[in-house]
């Protein structure tokens, strides 16, 4: 910003309100994010917009019928011996040799301006308003070294421009036969500076209030998402663990009588088949019908050493008690 630019600031502050926050390096806004947060400070202080339009890593727009708000990173030179120009704060907390150093070390800007928009126009109150909330809101979001307030030509630092009344910032009205009225009820010797600055300082007391509480709040509601969200994640887990251990269950315990039906009979060995055999030439030379009938099982229905070997020992035993002295008692018990 050069000398000639700094004067033709001056011929357009009443047409519309502008701030530059000036920082010592490159500056990087996601602006589709700012809109979304300073869509929320513009709630708070009931400034309302119809459109809203974002060109990245040039500017963000809000537009509504009587006023029109740009933030806008400068492409301009910042001039710090022209910035020396502007005024200071009535109460500085940073000394002049500080504020020196910074603008010497200051290199980026980004405006912030408020002009009427095309319809009805809004009251200057208004427009100022809404400007420094946003010049606040990027300052606490943002490290700018120093802003320039365009209204009244005086550069601060970011602890200066807390202080609403250092920039004039809007208060309420007040009809002037009201007050006139009121002036003229009132004693001689009656203060009416201390009793303005006190409703300001309260009122800008409740505004601090309302942003605090908005952060709490904020601050609650991201804690309650993520509490919710890791309760879905357990219940997910849980989920997951009941279904696997129902698949397990259904998949290799749980087996149903047609299932063992169906499945193919195993096929035994050559060893196998020849016991079958000899087992049955045996029993059919101990007891030939038992042998025959065996013979005919095993050819008709496939070789069953099992069934074979229980038919050999039945038939043994048999024979075995036929064979004894005395069997014709035991017969006639059994």
């Amino acid at each position: 910003m050069n000398s000639e630019q700094w004067r033709e600031t001056r011929s357009d502050q009443t047409s519309r309100t502008r701030a530059s926050l000036l920082f010592d390096g490159p500056v990087d806004l996601d602006f589709t994010s700012l809109v979304h947060e300073l869509q929320r400070v513009f709630r708070n202080i009931a400034v309302e917009f119809d459109e809203t339009a974002v060109a990245e890593g040039s500017h963000a727009l809000f537009l509504s019928e009587g006023m029109i708000l740009r933030v806008a990173l400068s492409d301009q030179v910042v001039d710090p011996d022209a910035l020396r120009q502007a005024q200071r704060p009535l109460q500085p907390k940073v000394s002049i040799s500080i504020v020196d150093a910074l603008l010497d070390d200051v290199s980026h800007q980004v405006d912030v301006s408020v002009e009427p928009g095309q319809g009805r126009a809004l009251p200057d109150r208004t427009r100022l308003a809404a400007c420094y909330h946003v010049v606040r809101h990027m300052l606490r979001r943002h490290e700018a070294s120093l802003v320039l307030w365009h209204q009244t030509e005086t550069i601060f630092t970011a602890e200066e421009f807390e202080n609403p009344l250092a920039i004039g910032a809007p208060q309420p009205r007040r009809p002037e036969r009201s007050s006139a009225r009121r002036a003229s009820k009132r004693p001689a010797g009656f203060g009416t500076t201390s009793k303005v600055a006190g409703f300001q300082s309260a009122h800008m007391k409740v505004n601090e209030t309302h942003d605090r509480l908005d952060g709490d709040m904020a601050a609650a509601m991201s804690a309650a998402r993520e509490r919710l969200r890791d309760e879905a994640d357990i219940e997910d887990g849980e989920e997951r663990l009941r279904r696997s251990r129902a698949e397990i269950f259904d998949a290799s315990l749980l087996t149903t009588a047609q299932e063992t039906e169906s499945r193919p009979r195993e096929e035994i060995g050559r060893i196998e088949q020849i016991s079958v055999y000899l087992m049955t030439v045996t029993i059919m030379l101990l007891w030939f019908p038992v042998g025959i009938a065996m013979l005919i099982y095993n050819v008709l229905r496939g070789e069953n050493l099992n069934a074979t070997a229980r038919a050999m020992a039945v038939t043994s035993v048999g024979i075995g008690l036929t064979s004894l002295a005395g069997s014709g008692a035991l017969q006639a018990l059994i």
